[in-house]
């Protein structure tokens, strides 16, 4: 098999397996907070690490290549010099330096991954993502039906063991009824919504690389029933906002009372999922509380360590040490649930300058390349407006790595999503 397949190949099997999360978790000191143990403090491998890894070890003579053109840039390689320095004074002064380390090698497997899919043509990719994105809504259907975990296969792939009366499991209330809501290999149904909605905007994006029509939009229509399963309001807020808008585009083109008819539907229809959201139990108001004590602590911490932060995924350990009340609440050792005071408190406000000035460049290179009705934008402008309200784009890895995609198809003319 000719190198070239192999990458393929790789590429293919990354796809399919990027909604999954077998992985094996190390258990050193540094993952322990008040004698617990915390997956977000794990260093994991992943099967997709390994995958990328393969990637990179069977494209190392296209990736030199490609390293000895940009080489030539000097501003890039300044820049890039620059920001490897901020992060190794970052991990250097954090309180846990091998949990910054490990979010730092994620972070270098991230960039590669954007770095090799700008320049890599790769044609397959929807047919991968959409047959891995069916097997988890099969699963997270499989889990509402049964009120639990399925077991067998299932744990392999990353599927928690859990049901109806574990501790701390979501549920959505309906009438005198509380339903399971889906985790399929997630670690919250909120991730899992996130990581669909995303999916169903780059697979719609790259219709046309799908020969059965038929199919494919009974598929997606599949997995749009299994969002809304996942009862997670922040994505119904995102597909909301991101329907509305794409409806407002193609109607403003026509005359008539159609736009005014269509949006005013659409807003209607909006308001009821909201109030839907709301009498489901959806918003609970102990989880806005617990949203608000993060947010809070978060700025304290950017306060306390304003230009380097408090070092990389050192949020959980920072607030517990800064902040001792935490001890009266377990649900508090989590990341905050905002990406962008995750980014200020873990790296400081350089960091997120850092990450504001990039998020600007791509969107204008989107408009540059592509246009503003691209659904690569709406994927990219989902992910940062989901990012006000939870964490997961940034720590769990399906979601992280996705994120990684959407950036990587920027510029890209010829993965079939230019539409």
């Amino acid at each position: 098999m000719e190198v070239k397949k192999i990458r393929e190949f790789l590429l293919w099997s990354f796809f399919l397996f990027l909604p999954t999360q077998l992985g094996y978790h190390f258990w050193p000191k540094e993952a322990y907070v008040w004698g617990l143990r915390l997956d977000f403090l794990s260093p994991t491998i992943y099967l997709t690490d390994l995958l990328i890894l393969a990637l990179v070890l069977f494209s190392w003579p296209l990736l030199k290549k490609w390293l000895k053109k940009e080489w030539k840039n000097k501003t890039k390689i300044l820049n890039l010099g620059l920001v490897l320095a901020f992060l190794v004074l970052n991990i250097i002064f954090s309180s846990r330096p091998l949990v910054s380390f490990y979010r730092f090698l994620r972070l270098g497997e991230f960039s590669f991954l954007v770095f090799f899919l700008k320049r890599f043509q790769f044609s397959l990719w929807p047919q991968a993502l959409l047959l891995g994105n069916l097997a988890s809504s099969f699963l997270a259907w499989g889990q509402v039906f049964k009120g639990g975990s399925l077991g067998g296969i299932f744990w392999w792939l990353g599927e928690r063991s859990f049901n109806l009366a574990t501790p701390g499991i979501a549920l959505a209330q309906i009438g005198d009824h509380l339903l399971l809501r889906p985790y399929a290999t997630f670690s919250h149904p909120n991730s899992l919504a996130g990581f669909l909605l995303v999916s169903l905007l780059l697979l719609w994006g790259a219709r046309e690389s799908f020969k059965n029509k038929g199919f494919f939009k009974l598929a997606l229509l599949f997995l749009g029933l299994t969002l809304f399963l996942t009862f997670s309001f922040a994505a119904y807020l995102g597909a909301g906002l991101a329907l509305i808008i794409f409806l407002w585009q193609k109607w403003r083109q026509k005359s008539g009372l159609l736009p005014k008819i269509g949006i005013g539907a659409m807003l209607l229809l909006y308001t009821i999922v909201i109030l839907f959201s709301v009498k489901a139990g959806l918003v609970e108001q102990k989880s806005l509380n617990e949203r608000l004590v993060l947010a809070q602590n978060a700025l304290v911490l950017i306060k306390k360590r304003p230009l380097l932060g408090v070092g990389l995924g050192n949020f959980i350990p920072a607030q517990a040490e800064t902040l001792p009340f935490v001890r009266q609440d377990v649900n508090l050792l989590q990341p905050v649930h905002n990406i962008y005071l995750l980014i200020a408190s873990e790296t400081g406000l350089a960091g997120l300058l850092v990450f504001i000035v990039m998020i600007i460049y791509l969107i204008k290179a989107v408009f540059l390349k592509l246009s503003s009705d691209s659904f690569i934008l709406y994927a990219l402008c989902l992910i940062l407006f989901l990012g006000l309200f939870d964490h997961y784009w940034l720590t769990l890895p399906q979601n992280f790595l996705l994120f990684a995609v959407v950036l990587g198809f920027i510029n890209t003319e010829k993965n079939g999503i230019l539409e």
